[in-house]
């Protein structure tokens, strides 16, 4: 599913509802997304990849996405916002193997740390 910028966050969460299943959600661009809609992604346990990239997520909503642990792929992509805290948030998500952080506010050692927490991870930039 791809959502685009103009959508309401609250339409977005009722999506997030009505579809458990889901196992790609494209959120690129979306800039009404706030805590409570990456709360309500979060719930979406079935998602293998998600694309947040150029949207406003910051490190304390990655917090949400901790019980996303089918979660193979994930895009931040020009998340200016998310830092090396924000990498942290991600530890939980064992079953990451990509993850996307060009144009994010993230240190090779922080992106090292995470690698070390979750084996077979591959990060770009490397």
């Amino acid at each position: 599913l791809r959502v685009r910028d103009g959508m309401p966050e609250a339409v977005i969460c009722s999506l997030c509802a009505r579809l458990p299943s889901l196992t790609f959600l494209d959120l690129e661009g979306v800039k009404s997304l706030t805590t409570e809609g990456l709360r309500a992604v979060g719930g979406m346990t079935t998602l293998t990849e998600l694309t947040l990239g150029d949207s406003n997520v910051t490190n304390v909503g990655l917090r949400e996405l901790r019980d996303l642990t089918a979660l193979s792929t994930l895009c931040l992509t020009n998340c200016h916002s998310v830092t090396d805290v924000g990498l942290q948030e991600l530890t939980t998500l064992t079953a990451l193997t990509e993850l996307y952080v060009y144009g994010c506010s993230t240190s090779k050692a922080g992106r090292d740390a995470l690698k070390a927490a979750i084996p077979g991870l591959i990060i770009f930039p490397r």
